[in-house]
């Protein structure tokens, strides 16, 4: 009777382990794409921008999205930007790229 109490304790703590997509955060696993370079437009629910090779890259913004410094604001055409992106191009964090 008592290792069904361990077994259970066990199974709780494995499951406990994997968090649900929506607490997820920017040092998961799952988010190791870096995009960098200049703001193209910023609208609501999407980021376009302008990779180091010129492409043109749309990013998802959803509620999630950590944006530290932009409370209630928008990033401007022109501004440089890093952002840590899902593979399905889903923008988790998006911040200034810091001046050299």
């Amino acid at each position: 009777m008592r290792w069904k109490w361990i077994f259970m304790g066990i199974v709780l703590s494995l499951l406990s382990d994997h968090a649900s997509p929506a607490d997820r955060r920017p040092n998961d696993d799952v988010h190791k794409i870096m995009v960098q370079g200049e703001v193209l437009m910023h609208d609501g629910n999407s980021l376009i921008v302008r990779d180091s090779n010129g492409k043109e890259v749309a990013l998802r913004i959803t509620a999630g999205t950590l944006m530290p410094g932009l409370e209630g604001a928008r990033f401007r055409a022109g501004d440089q930007v890093e952002a840590q992106v899902t593979k399905d191009r889903e923008a988790v964090v998006v911040r200034p790229k810091p001046k050299k």
